[in-house]
């Protein structure tokens, strides 16, 4: 939730290894060196506006044997990232290598004989992995595998790593990075900057809630609250006593569709649907609701516990098209209403805020 600090997500970044056989010294003209327009080189390191770099560390290279008169030169790797970036919108992450030393830096990525594409993975803390390709949509690209980079004494390189999506998360995200290189004496080093802090907003985003009468309560009221402490912009419309069909049968979702311009649409329904048809046969309301509002990022958050919603549940959580499921039974237990089918306020806002936790771990890098 959002002002808690007590437990941060974080995007572990290990390198996966490039293509490194030999230990020859890099041929004139195929390698690459760190004056190339193309890689982004800059004297002395350069901090774009906007970003914010970790602190300096440094792995330095080790002396490569008998026949050496210069040690190899000390590199300092630095991860360059936006000190605040939108939920669920790709950002940039880049490493910034320095050689500190008094002689040039030849190195390439190590792969230990793996042949693999360099990739990256990702991991949230509590849950959630991915691997995401190095370079994939980045320019300058990461050099290619068997290539060397140069890198003149005090100067400094620039590598684009990937663009990563950020969590639905609002909140502090810590960035990790492992890169082994190899250099030209084939002594593999291990270089680890140190983390990288990013803060997701929800500035910017603009989310409706459509549903029943249970959103429209104090259900739907604390998840608004939730959305804006974030920074997001949220409207609610509950309609007492509507399902699929009513909200697909009239102009209202349109009409909201297009004066709200929502990034994300929430969907509270199933109440007043579960206990009324057979769901084999009436959910293709929820296919061509999901349909309507799927071009947009969703989350369908499905009926609470109530007596008999069971079979309905287990059939219509597979019918939400590209929104999400959240299954209420667990954490939503009605106890107002003349039929029991309402929440008080204490239950209402506990709801809420499992909604809002579980769409915080929806990420999808």
């Amino acid at each position: 939730m959002p002002g808690r600090r007590s437990c941060l997500p974080i995007l572990l970044l290990p390198f996966a290894a490039l293509a490194c056989r030999g230990t020859a010294e890099p041929a004139a003209g195929s390698g690459r060196s760190a004056p190339a327009g193309a890689l982004d080189v800059v004297m002395p390191a350069p901090v774009d506006a906007g970003s914010t770099t970790t602190p300096e560390t440094s792995s330095p290279f080790e002396d490569g044997g008998e026949g050496t008169s210069m040690p190899v030169p000390p590199l300092v790797g630095r991860l360059v990232v936006p000190e605040e970036v939108v939920a669920d919108r790709p950002f940039e992450v880049a490493l910034l290598l320095e050689n500190r030393g008094v002689t040039a830096a030849h190195v390439r990525f190590a792969d230990a004989g793996s042949g693999a594409p360099p990739a990256m993975r990702i991991e949230l803390e509590g849950g959630g992995t991915a691997s995401v390709r190095l370079g994939a949509g980045t320019a300058p690209a990461l050099p290619e595998a068997g290539e060397w980079i140069t890198i003149e004494p005090e100067a400094s390189l620039r590598l684009p790593l990937a663009p990563v999506r950020a969590p639905t998360a609002a909140g502090l995200v810590s960035l990790r990075l492992a890169l082994r290189l190899v250099d030209d004496r084939g002594d593999e080093v291990l270089l680890e900057p140190p983390p990288a802090e990013v803060r997701v907003t929800w500035a910017g985003l603009s989310v409706l809630h459509i549903g029943d009468s249970l959103a429209a309560g104090r259900y739907g009221r604390r998840l608004g609250e939730l959305v804006r402490e974030a920074g997001g912009t949220y409207r609610l419309e509950g309609w007492e006593g509507a399902g699929a069909p009513r909200w697909l049968g009239s102009d209202r979702l349109a009409g909201l569709l297009r004066d709200v311009a929502p990034d994300v649409v929430i969907v509270t329904l199933g109440t007043n649907e579960f206990d009324l048809h057979d769901p084999a046969e009436y959910l293709h309301w929820w296919d061509r609701l999901a349909e309507r509002v799927g071009e947009r990022r969703c989350f369908w958050i499905g009926p609470p516990r109530l007596a008999g919603v069971d079979e309905f549940v287990e059939e219509a959580r597979g019918r939400t098209g590209s929104c999400p499921y959240f299954d209420s039974r667990p954490v939503a237990v009605p106890n107002a209403g003349r039929g029991h089918d309402h929440f008080g306020n204490q239950r209402a806002e506990a709801w809420a805020e499992a909604v809002w936790k579980w769409i915080g771990e929806q990420w999808r890098p």
